[in-house]
């Protein structure tokens, strides 16, 4: 209760005591006049009592109207030495029995003490009792010797009234308090059973059945002459009701904020349903619950007036004990709070208790032993006692403030009024505001003093407890949601520390758990939330403003996070063991900049955007874990946005949910990770590993995403620049489609497969384009390629931070210096061809299937090979008999200066310019055949000198050969069955299997492997010619004509426009020719 609703319960049990002390006091105070009307007086002395009387009717003439008995007549008047007492009686009378009668009486209170010559002062208390009263004592009054003896019963019959005009002019403040036929008995009690009504200004009250009980004086040693000491307590026993209006009405009852021009809210009927914990019946806190919308409250453009009535009311005794100073209410207790245009606020309790103190706040209280002047002592505090302490108790004790649509409940409530400390305890207990509500076992909150500096005081919550906010009600979709448990040590779980400088910071322990809808929850074993109390910035500032003292308000400064932190919300969970979120205030350049942004609509696209569609399921949803992690605010006015994002140890980004079926998620893995530029929606990223002495596991940064694989020690995004880049060295994996050195057009038996990239000195993507360098190493699992730059263009250009799109590919790819490559192909049964080559540069189109490069360079291939006849049989020897199938190695190797192009979707090379070939058979993977040697080549292999050199795969060939059986699938299938072709100054050597040794030359020369066919041209320059040795020591056998066909299957030679011819015939038996099937030349 406020002090101003105390202080008219204390006035009105003050002017109580005081009536009672001192109108049981009176008596002894006549006893000086009784002795003076027994004994003969002179005239000087009777003339100079009447002075003084008429002296004392000069004051009671400023109380009590011309007429009154007290002015008319010659009354008996008796003062106190202070001063502080003047009592008034018309007469009295007293027999043997100790029965004393007084006729009408008055007493005059001055708590102002009077000065003699003044105005007497206007607040004095005036006692009047006009039926006077009738006192039984133990033994009769002796008054000559000053005898007493103890009180036994006593009556006051008829209206005894307390009034005075207290301190202001006019009735404001009047006080006036009547009741009737007041009774003294052995026990030392007043006792009425009649009505007591009293008034204060506007403010009245009443009640029935009222008991005073009176101390007995210590100090005569016979119990018999025991007088009333004081008082220990005063109760009004039944139909307790006090109605305070005007300025007592002012209170935590009183809405303040209704004043002219406020509008006062016109809620809904309150549900008053209520069960034995003291919870609403239909109100169920589920943290689960806080997607579940809250109606607004309608709010009507009415107006309350200033000072509302408080009502008390209470089926139980109002007692007030005066020796430890507190008055209390009890059964069924209720404080109402009018509202004339609204329903009432309303505490109702059990019990309803009101202590009282000294000025400075500490509890009062008399011993009735120790003290030997009891009332003079009550007396005294009296007048300086002020409330300090109010509680109540009930199951459950409740406070409706319908007005401002707040409400309260609990078993215990209690306020000390110096400190401004509010407990409210016992079962589940609650404060309701609106759709806000906190619940919990026990509520602490100390307010901040006159005076003192601070926005918000002293907060304590036990738990388990739990809170929902509705922080803006015309959007009461936005649900904030809080529980946490009831803490394992002797400090709440919930409260406000103060560090070495004074600054507040609001603790959460216990395992506390937030949740906010459509943002999500954190969950963690401390949230610290740090502040400043700064000067209130109005309405558009950052600052919360909880009507502080001085105009302050708080403003966050630092959230952190301790232990076992797990953040959920629909687009990011995260998990760490710290979380430290920063605020500062924007700076103009950063909210021009991000209002540039907005007004362009660049905001919300990217990894900034922290709402999802509440009505879809987000495309994308991920994960976060690292051991600590730091959150840098900017607030933006009232708006606060994440602006960067930093994560230290064992960091792991996952994308847990991708926009389609199938799709690679998203993984960034590392030692660090900062993110930067949040608010604007284009970020930057930065992913470190653990540098180059850690473990391997932790030495560099990954990320792994839609087919992509990427290991740096540092690893960048520019989602603006829509670049990424990593500095040094680093690793990748690329999943393609299929094979490195495939074409465009899908193979048989041909599937996905990955490419590893190694390099030295950094990496760059720009969306379209990745460009690695410095001894760049590529892989497949048949394939590698190394070179000093390799560039590789992406089949579409990617957008970083957007989901979806068509899944990207390997369009083309560029190798420049150095390049060198291999490959091999294998099979079920094993490798089928190894095939290598080096040239300055090389460019694959894997969307045409175009392949170029710059010589000088060669290539060289080896290919397990069959057949049925030889390669080279000599031209013009006799067919051989068909052999046995055999298998073996064929060694092609190429030599160019130029360059070198083709189609791999065709299946065809070209080499340019002194171009040198040579080709055979050979034993091993790893054997070589000599391009150029002095001694010739060995037998069954073959040279070949030109200026352009063809290598292509005779379609006709392959499909011949799938459709017979004889095939394997194309993808694993060496190049074949070959036609190859020699232009320009074609020069021809091989030996035969036999031993014999030829020569040709020609402008061009081709080979049909399907056919079996060679033929040399030449053109109107030169000649196709031919020179074939049988034996060493023989001469050549010549052939000269414009055309030379040679099939090998027979050994036929056809000649076309022959122009010469030389044949020496020789005695030498023919050499044994080697058996058929051996490999050459295909």
């Amino acid at each position: 209760m406020r002090r101003q609703i105390l202080s008219a319960v204390i006035m009105f049990v003050a002017v109580i005591v005081a009536y009672n002390v001192y109108a049981l006091m009176a008596t002894p105070l006549l006893e000086p006049t009784i002795v003076r009307r027994e004994t003969r007086a002179t005239g000087a002395e009777f003339d100079a009592a009447r002075n003084a009387v008429a002296r004392y009717q000069q004051v009671l003439a400023h109380y009590f109207p011309a007429d009154h008995w007290s002015l008319v007549g010659t009354p008996k008047v008796v003062e106190t030495d202070t001063g502080s007492l003047m009592f008034v009686l018309e007469d009295f009378s007293s027999d043997a029995t100790g029965a004393v009668t007084l006729t009408r009486c008055a007493a005059v209170v001055f708590p102002t003490p009077r000065v003699e010559g003044r105005t007497p002062p206007r607040d004095a208390v005036v006692i009047e009792a006009a039926g006077g009263a009738r006192l039984q004592f133990s033994e009769p009054l002796d008054l000559g010797r000053g005898k007493i003896g103890k009180p036994v019963w006593g009556a006051f019959p008829g209206e005894l009234v307390i009034r005075s005009d207290m301190h202001e002019p006019g009735p404001q403040d009047d006080l006036r308090v009547v009741t009737r036929d007041l009774q003294l008995n052995e026990s030392m009690q007043l006792v009425s059973q009649h009505a007591v009504r009293f008034r204060l200004g506007q403010s009245q009250g009443a009640g029935r059945n009222l008991a005073i009980q009176l101390l007995r004086d210590a100090g005569p040693a016979s119990v018999d002459q025991a007088r009333p000491a004081g008082i220990e307590w005063l109760e009004l026993r039944e139909e307790v009701r006090i109605n305070l209006r005007g300025e007592l009405a002012g209170g935590p009852l009183a809405p303040k904020n209704f004043a002219p021009g406020n509008a006062a809210p016109n809620p809904q009927p309150l549900d008053r349903r209520v069960d034995r914990s003291g919870r609403f019946g239909e109100s169920r806190v589920r943290l689960a619950a806080a997607q579940q919308p809250v109606a607004p409250q309608p709010v009507a453009p009415q107006q309350a007036p200033r000072d509302q009535p408080i009502m008390l009311e209470s089926k139980g005794p109002l007692r007030i004990d005066f020796l430890r100073f507190f008055a209390s209410l009890e059964r069924e207790v209720r404080v109402t709070q009018v509202n004339p245009i609204g329903q009432s606020d309303q505490l109702t309790c059990e019990q309803l208790r009101l202590h009282f103190g000294d000025g400075d706040g500490k509890a009062h209280a008399i011993s009735a032993i120790d003290e030997p002047e009891v009332a003079k002592k009550q007396q005294q505090a009296i007048g300086r006692l002020e409330p300090y302490l109010v509680e109540a108790s009930g199951d459950p004790v409740r406070f409706d403030s319908p007005a401002r649509r707040l409400e309260a409940w609990g078993r215990e409530f209690r306020y000390v009024a110096p400190t401004r400390r509010l407990t409210l305890a016992g079962g589940r207990a609650a404060i309701r505001y609106g759709a806000s509500e906190i619940q919990a076992p026990r509520i602490e909150y100390r307010h901040p003093l006159d005076g003192e500096p601070r926005a918000i005081g002293d907060l304590a919550i036990a738990g388990p407890g739990s809170l929902r906010a509705v922080p803006r009600e015309d959007d009461p979709g936005r649900v904030i949601e809080a529980r946490w448990g009831a803490g394992k040590n002797d400090k709440p779980p919930v409260r406000i520390e103060r560090d070495p400088d004074g600054r507040p910071a609001l603790v959460l322990d216990s395992q506390p758990e937030i949740a906010a809808s459509s943002v999500g929850r954190i969950k963690a074993q401390q949230l610290r939330v740090a502040m400043f109390e700064v000067p209130a910035d109005g309405a558009d500032g950052p600052a919360i403003e909880l009507g502080g003292q001085d105009g302050l308000a708080l403003l966050v400064e630092r959230i952190d996070a301790l232990g076992a932190v797990d953040l959920r919300s629909p687009q990011l969970s995260g998990q760490t063991s710290r979380l430290t979120a920063w605020f500062r205030r924007a700076t103009g350049a950063e909210t021009a900049a991000l209002a540039r942004k907005q007004s362009q609509g660049g905001v919300g696209g990217g990894l900034a955007s922290a709402r999802a569609d509440e009505t879809k399921a987000p495309p994308q949803v991920y994960e976060l874990s690292s051991h600590e992690m730091r959150l840098d605010v900017g607030m933006f006015g009232r708006r606060v946005e994440p602006m960067s994002l930093l994560c230290s140890g064992d960091v792991r980004f996952l994308e847990s949910r991708v926009a389609r079926t199938g799709e690679q998620p998203l993984l960034v893995t590392g030692q660090q990770l900062r993110v930067d530029d949040l608010h604007m929606g284009d970020v930057t990223i930065a992913v470190e590993g653990a540098g180059p002495k850690a473990a391997e596991s932790k030495r560099f940064a990954t990320v792994e995403a839609r087919g992509v694989q990427l290991w740096g020690a540092a690893l960048k995004v520019d989602q603006a620049a829509n670049r990424v880049w990593i500095d040094g060295e680093g690793n990748a994996r690329v999943r393609l489609k299929q094979e490195l050195f495939a074409g465009s057009k899908p193979q048989q038996g041909s599937g996905p497969t990955n490419l590893a990239l190694r390099w030295q000195g950094g990496l760059a993507f720009d969306g379209q384009q990745i460009v690695i360098r410095d001894d760049v190493l590529a892989e497949t699992a048949g394939d590698w390629l190394r070179c000093d730059t390799l560039t590789a263009t992406l089949s579409e250009a990617v957008r970083f931070g957007q989901s979806g799109g068509a899944p990207v590919d390997v369009a083309a790819i560029d190798c420049a210096g150095g390049v060198t490559l291999d490959h091999r192909t294998q099979d079920a049964q094993g490798q089928q061809s190894h095939e290598s080559a080096r040239l300055s540069t090389l460019r694959i189109d894997r969307t045409t299937g175009d392949i170029s490069g710059q010589g000088p360079g060669w290539v060289r291939s080896v290919h397990l090979a069959s057949s049925t006849a030889k390669i080279l049989a000599t031209p013009g020897a006799a067919p051989q008999a068909p052999q046995p199938t055999r298998h073996g190695l064929s060694y092609l190797r190429v030599n160019f200066q130029r360059g070198v192009s083709g189609n791999l979707d065709q299946r065809v090379l070209r080499f340019h310019e002194r171009v040198r070939a040579v080709y055979g058979p050979v034993l091993a993977w790893e054997q070589e055949l000599p391009i150029d040697s002095p001694q010739g080549v060995p037998p069954g292999v073959a040279a070949l000198g030109c200026e352009q050199l063809i290598v292509a795969e005779d379609p006709a060939g392959r499909y011949a050969t799938a459709a017979a059986g004889r095939g394997r699938p194309a993808s694993n299938q060496s190049i074949g069955p070959l036609e190859l072709r020699a232009l320009g100054d074609v020069r021809l050597e091989g030996t035969s299997d036999d031993g014999a040794r030829f020569n040709a030359e020609a402008y061009t020369a081709s080979y049909a492997q399907l056919k079996d066919v060679f033929v040399l041209e030449g053109n109107g320059a030169m000649n196709a010619t031919i020179w074939v040795r049988q034996n060493p020591a023989d001469p050549p056998a010549t052939s000269v004509a414009r055309k030379i066909t040679y099939e090998r299957g027979t050994g036929r030679v056809r000649v076309e426009d022959l122009r010469d011819m030389e044949y020496t015939p020789t005695n030498q038996p023919p050499r044994t020719a080697a058996p058929r099937g051996a490999p050459g030349l295909r």
